[in-house]
């Protein structure tokens, strides 16, 4: 991980070396006239960091998909940073995360420690895209790769609320190692497709197994119009355990989504995200995600509700649940160009009781709130 780290900070210091080296250089010499030929690279760094503070109604810290928001916690749920580089014929985008890496998304509040589980904000270099441009339309893409599917961001001051939706942290796949080949005859048009490892169920997946895990998309935008169609199916290996021996689970994900911006002041947008799991020797097991965003934009302040909702639950952590809805309210402030302030409130109603209560009983509610304050710095 120090060595992921290392890599990408050695891009940064050198773009800003190579700046620096360019502006003394005097006009004259020798080595700017040879190297004036060559075009000159563009660098560009942005980041954000997001810290948040949450409230849940049971007094449980988590319940299913809510982002890792803890109880009654102050913390710094991310930071990135993020470099886009543009040369003759290629361009590269890294991005090095500082995520919570704590793993329990459902911790057991009758545990000694309340319920609350360690965890460490840890860098990891997420993404590490290097691009070959053969023309305008033509694009070879290796690298750390970010899958093409889903509506929003892993980025979250390009989300227009700040929690991810169920669908994006349970079904969409995240960064996978492998290539890609992009086709761009217009703008309203572009199809892609790739080449992955193993199909793993993590934003960060590190499998180096001989299954090959296979997307493709076709989306684009015109005017008002974005949209995008994706289809991913793979492979993924299953440890054996000390009853059972190592096998397969063959996996697809599927994500469309249309966005219309009507004007400058409203934004639309419908998702639906499907995903289906066949381990070896088992039924096929599935679920689903509908979404609608709406939000409403001003210089000052933006206002967005989303509703969600989930088909056959259970697969996604709740419990004997097959319906659940999940809608959020969320109203962001723009102190600066470069410093919002958000509130936002998430309601679940399942249809069984999956959640807990506010003595720590599992399975007593069938719906459950969390309530987000927080602060996002974007440059």
């Amino acid at each position: 991980m120090k060595r992921y780290f290392t890599v990408l900070a050695v891009l940064f210091i050198s773009s800003i070396s190579f700046a620096q080296e360019s502006s003394s250089e005097p006009a004259s010499s020798g080595a700017a006239l040879k190297s004036s030929s060559a075009p000159t690279p563009q660098w560009n760094l942005s980041g954000e960091v997001a810290m948040e503070g949450s409230y849940f109604s049971n007094g449980v810290s988590g319940f299913p998909n809510t982002s890792k928001f803890t109880h009654e916690s102050y913390r710094i749920a991310e930071a990135s940073l993020i470099t886009d580089a543009k040369f003759d014929k290629v361009s590269l985008r890294g991005l090095l995360g500082f995520r919570d890496r704590e793993t329990t998304l459902f911790p057991d509040p009758s545990s000694p420690a309340g319920g609350q589980n360690s965890k460490t904000l840890s860098a990891n270099l997420e993404q590490l895209e290097i691009a070959y441009h053969l023309d305008d339309q033509l694009t070879f893409t290796f690298g750390r790769l970010l899958t093409t599917m889903g509506y929003e961001s892993v980025v979250r001051k390009e989300n227009r609320i700040y929690g991810f939706t169920i669908a994006a942290q349970a079904v969409t796949p995240g960064y996978y190692e492998g290539v890609r080949v992009q086709y761009k005859p217009q703008d309203w048009l572009k199809l892609s497709l790739s080449s992955y490892n193993s199909m793993a169920d993590t934003l960060n997946s590190d499998e180096y197994v001989g299954t090959k895990t296979t997307e493709a998309s076709i989306g684009g935008s015109q005017g008002d119009f974005s949209w995008l169609v994706g289809y991913i199916w793979g492979t993924d290996g299953i440890a054996a355990t000390i009853t059972t021996p190592s096998s397969e689970s063959f996996k697809t994900r599927f994500n469309s989504w249309l966005a219309y911006q009507l004007n400058d002041s409203w934004v639309f947008a419908l998702s639906y995200e499907s995903r289906t799991d066949k381990d070896q020797g088992q039924a096929l097991s599935w679920a689903d995600s509908k979404s609608i965003t709406v939000s409403y934009l001003t210089n000052h302040y933006d206002i967005s509700v989303r509703y969600e909702r989930i088909g056959n639950a259970l697969v996604l952590g709740y419990g004997a649940a097959e319906d659940l809805d999940s809608t959020v309210v969320e109203w962001r402030y723009h102190l600066t160009s470069n410093l919002d302030t958000f509130l936002a409130h998430r309601l679940d109603q399942a249809s069984d009781k999956v959640f807990f209560d506010s003595d720590g009983t599992a399975n007593s509610q069938e719906s459950a709130q969390v309530t987000t304050l927080g602060a996002l710095f974007k440059f």
